[in-house]
């Protein structure tokens, strides 16, 4: 560590600037169902679903859709202000953040985060 720099590493061991996928694993709790010929990922924290023939498929399409769904969330004040939509203002944000890092997978199927 630099010389007069102090760590600013969190008592999980994780730091700011580990990127949002450390910081935020365990954030997002997808749900895969698995049917003859279609996989579907329901993304409760957001009431958002990628469906697809295979898993892989499904996850591109619940990344598009949490794409979209942060853009309109962001376009529409109406959404802000409906009380079962409030708490997203957060979610979004860490959905924002973490594609603008290249993160945004990570993110959505990551490991709960370490506690303590």
């Amino acid at each position: 560590m630099g010389r007069g720099r102090r760590s600013s590493t969190s008592r999980s061991g994780i730091s700011p600037q580990d990127g949002p996928s450390a910081r935020l694993g365990g954030e997002f709790s997808p749900a895969v169902t698995i049917d003859p010929g279609e996989v579907s990922i329901w993304l409760p924290e957001l009431g958002i679903y990628g469906r697809g023939e295979d898993f892989e498929s499904a996850k591109a399409d619940l990344l598009d859709e949490t794409r979209t769904y942060a853009a309109q969330f962001r376009a529409s004040e109406a959404l802000q202000r409906a009380s079962n939509r409030r708490h997203h203002e957060r979610l979004v944000g860490l959905v924002e953040a973490a594609d603008a890092e290249g993160e945004l997978e990570q993110i959505l199927f990551a490991e709960p985060a370490p506690v303590g």
